[in-house]
């Protein structure tokens, strides 16, 4: 789609609102600047003249509150951003208004629970992170609300798991030891240990 622009194609050295429209004269965007970077919250319509998007910005990065909607005017999305990265709850919705999503983020990953649900409400995926890694169960429901596996993750990497059919029996389960942490300490007695020479 060709768009028409006023003043988009360098930042205004003032306070100054660039004003985007698509071909029918709707306006697109109006991305707001204060000393050359966006501050201030800029919004979207699509070219019905709906509202499609807010953002949040601070001296030209993501800060603040962020807001979706679908195309029926209903919510989609609404997350929280910090100095230009993701930080705090990320919700979405689907367009009935019902859940389809929930996490939290800290400094831009992924950090706490994160909980999916299937568009009739019943729970889709729940997981924990820590730090951008996966950190505990990782339970998986069908639509029917049954369970279908539960996975287990130490730090990022997987030790178990066990899988369900539709009448609750098991159809899959394994089991792989993780590795524990060796004190540093213990690891150059060991290597002092392994350089001796040994006895006679």
């Amino acid at each position: 789609m060709t768009e028409q622009t006023q003043n988009i194609h360098n930042p205004p050295p003032q306070n100054k609102a660039q004003i985007k429209r698509y071909d029918n004269g709707k306006i697109e965007s109006i991305p707001p600047y204060v000393d050359g970077k966006e501050h201030g919250v800029l919004t979207w319509w699509v070219d019905n003249g709906t509202k499609e998007r807010e953002e949040a910005w601070r001296n030209g990065e993501r800060h603040g509150l962020e807001i979706r909607w679908h195309e029926n005017g209903s919510k989609q999305r609404k997350s929280m951003w910090k100095d230009g990265k993701e930080h705090g709850m990320d919700r979405w919705w689907y367009e009935d208004g019902s859940k389809e999503f929930e996490s939290k983020n800290r400094d831009g990953k992924r950090h706490g629970m994160e909980t999916w649900w299937h568009e009739n409400e019943n729970k889709r995926n729940e997981r924990m992170w820590s730090e951008e890694k996966l950190h505990g169960i990782w339970t998986e429901w069908r639509e029917s609300g049954t369970k279908m596996r539960e996975t287990r993750y130490l730090w990022g990497k997987k030790y178990a798991w066990i899988g369900w059919d539709e009448e609750g029996n098991v159809i899959e389960t394994k089991f792989r030891p993780h590795k524990q942490k060796t004190n540093p300490s213990t690891k150059l007695k060991k290597l002092k240990n392994q350089r001796k020479c040994p006895n006679k």
